[in-house]
């Protein structure tokens, strides 16, 4: 039928013989559909549809009215004044069914719902809640992060069995959240010998900081490249998902994510939890004695637990960001009592040191640090001097 044959107004009858041949399978045939009883067609438009030929075709022959609203903009109104061609005659539905009903009053519904505004999305809207947010990966890394960190004080705490008096429910758990979890034994020989004394020879406490080699270099092959990784998962989801229905759940996993995001999550995290730990354990006994192997014969145990170690007075927060190691005295001196008790004896060990004129560290976060860092500093250039006169 050619553009000057056609006619301006249709009935039911003609538009079902004109759209027979599409329902026969002649992909020859020509398309029609109707949208607010007005009739289109689509014949030369199937294969340009945005949302695709299929989703069109399925609608060849029916009044679309309903689903051209709900899924088009009003630009779209504008593209399909193209292909108008006439009107209908008759109604397409005739007699209102329960289904028709509900379109009617969703029809309605919608009007009434534009005119209130909920459907124009803000860009700030969209841009603090609709968008993949770097910051938002960057927040939760640093709350894994420290999260981690606080698993290792409660580990910690399994590994002097301060938690239960069954001394086998904390050996299991400081294995389970220690060296299982976060890859650490904290019933190690090293561990131990920590805590009974603080002698030169001990290595945790005299080997260098860095360890550097010819062969520090690693050769990392990355998928960078690929701008977006996802859709090979997807593909994988597709074909194996309905042949293998029990893998469904591992998949969707791993489905829809961002590799530049993973590495960032993954750096963020383990920088954070690194760092936590080495804030705490940089205050515990770095600047303070050292004690020989010659001068530990002429001392008794508890002296040495108490010169070696520095207390960092803290509020309530900064006792548990410090998993109770800032009470690192008292710890030392009663290493199995549990950490929320460590405050309440730290006056009796206090006034103990003082009556016997033993030497009892406490100072600030912030002062503490500098006395690492200028113990460090003065290393450092003792370092070097010894280095010159050696070459």
């Amino acid at each position: 039928m050619s553009t000057s044959d056609r006619q301006s107004v249709f009935t039911l009858k003609e538009l079902e013989l004109i759209n027979q041949k599409h329902r026969d399978g002649d992909k020859s045939a020509m398309k029609f559909i109707i949208i607010d009883r007005k009739v289109y067609d689509v014949t030369e438009f199937v294969e340009d549809h945005p949302g695709g030929a299929q989703v069109l075709l399925a609608h060849v022959g029916k009044d679309a009215s309903d689903v051209f609203h709900a899924m088009h903009p009003e630009s779209a109104y504008e593209v399909l004044n193209n292909y108008f061609v006439g009107d209908v005659q008759e109604t397409v539905v005739t007699e209102k069914s329960s289904s028709a009903q509900f379109a009617c009053r969703n029809a309605s519904a919608s009007g009434s719902i534009e005119k209130g505004r909920l459907f124009p999305l803000p860009a700030k809207h969209f841009m603090l809640t609709n968008r993949t947010s770097t910051l938002a990966v960057v927040a939760s890394a640093i709350t894994v992060g420290i999260f981690w960190q606080q698993c290792g004080w409660l580990a910690h705490d399994f590994g002097h069995h301060q938690c239960f008096e069954d001394r086998t429910w904390n050996d299991v758990l400081v294995v389970l959240l220690g060296n299982f979890c976060q890859g650490f034994s904290l019933s190690c020989t090293t561990h131990n010998t920590h805590h009974q004394m603080f002698m030169d020879r001990i290595p945790t406490l005299t080997q260098p900081l860095f360890c550097c080699g010819m062969n520090m270099l690693l050769q990392l092959t990355m998928l960078l490249s690929i701008k977006n990784p996802q859709w090979y998962l997807d593909s994988l989801l597709n074909k194996s998902c309905p042949t293998k229905p029990v893998i469904f759940f591992f998949i969707l996993a791993f489905a829809r994510f961002n590799v530049y995001h993973m590495v960032l999550f993954f750096l963020v995290s383990q920088a954070t939890t690194g760092f936590t730990l080495a804030l705490v354990f940089a205050l515990n006994h770095n600047g303070m004695p050292v004690i020989t192997e010659e001068k530990v014969e002429s001392m008794e145990f508890f002296e040495i637990q108490v010169i070696t170690g520095r207390d960092v007075t803290l509020s309530p927060l900064g006792d548990w960001f410090m998993g109770g190691l800032n009470y690192q005295i008292e710890h030392h001196v009663f290493p199995n009592m549990p950490r929320h008790n460590l405050p309440k004896v730290k006056p009796m060990v206090k006034s103990l040191c003082k009556k016997y004129d033993i030497n009892y560290h406490d100072t600030g976060f912030l002062k503490g640090t500098l006395e690492v860092l200028k113990t460090l500093d003065i290393t450092s250039k003792l370092s070097l001097q010894l280095s010159k006169k050696s070459f």
